[in-house]
C-alpha cells in the first residue's frame, strides 16, 4: 500500500455522511461534478404538478445556462420561478453513484452581452426543435450525496 493510498482511505473515512449513510459532498467536489456533467434535468412545478425535463447544460461560475423553446421552461423562467437542476452518475458494477441538486430562480438570458458570453459556451441544443432561447439557473443552494463504493467500506470487530 503506498502513501497516497493510505491518504485516499483516511478521506474516505473522513467524509460525513448523511442519516441513510451517503457521503456528502461539499461545495468543491459538487462544482467540479456540475462542470463536467453535460447532460441534467430540471424540475419545476407546472400547473400544480412537477415536470422534469433533460437537458443539456454548461455551468459557468454561479449559473446554470439551458437551452429550450417556448415551453413550460421558458415560461417558469420568465416568471422567476425557482427551479432545481440535478445531474448524477453511476457505477453500476460497484453499486456506487453520486448526485448533485442545484435549486435557485430561473430567467431567460436576455442581455445581449450575456448572450455573446453564452455563444461561446459549448451549449449546443442536442434534441429536435427550436431551443432558441436561454435560461440562467441562479445556483443558490448546492448539494450533493454520493452512494459509497462498497470496496471503500469496512467492518471493524
Amino acid at each position: 500500500m503506498t502513501v497516497d493510498d493510505v491518504t485516499a482511505a483516511l478521506e474516505t473515512r473522513m467524509r460525513l455522511t448523511d442519516a441513510n449513510g451517503l457521503e456528502i459532498l461539499d461545495l468543491a467536489e459538487c462544482r467540479d461534478l456540475l462542470a463536467a456533467a453535460h447532460i441534467g434535468r430540471v424540475a419545476t412545478a407546472s400547473r400544480g404538478r412537477p415536470v422534469v425535463f433533460p437537458v443539456n447544460a454548461v455551468v459557468e461560475d454561479d449559473l446554470v445556462f439551458v437551452r429550450c423553446g417556448t415551453g413550460t421552461l421558458f415560461r417558469e423562467a420568465e416568471a422567476g420561478h425557482t427551479v432545481a437542476f440535478e445531474v448524477d452518475g453511476s457505477d453500476p458494477t460497484y453499486q456506487t453513484g453520486w448526485s448533485v441538486l442545484v435549486s435557485g430562480s430561473a430567467r431567460v438570458v436576455t442581455d445581449p452581452r450575456e448572450l455573446e458570453r453564452v455563444q461561446h459556451l459549448p451549449l449546443r441544443p442536442w434534441g429536435t426543435g427550436a431551443k432558441d432561447q436561454v435560461v440562467a439557473i441562479v445556483m443558490e443552494t448546492v448539494s450533493g450525496r454520493r452512494i459509497p463504493d462498497v470496496r471503500e467500506v469496512t467492518t471493524e470487530d
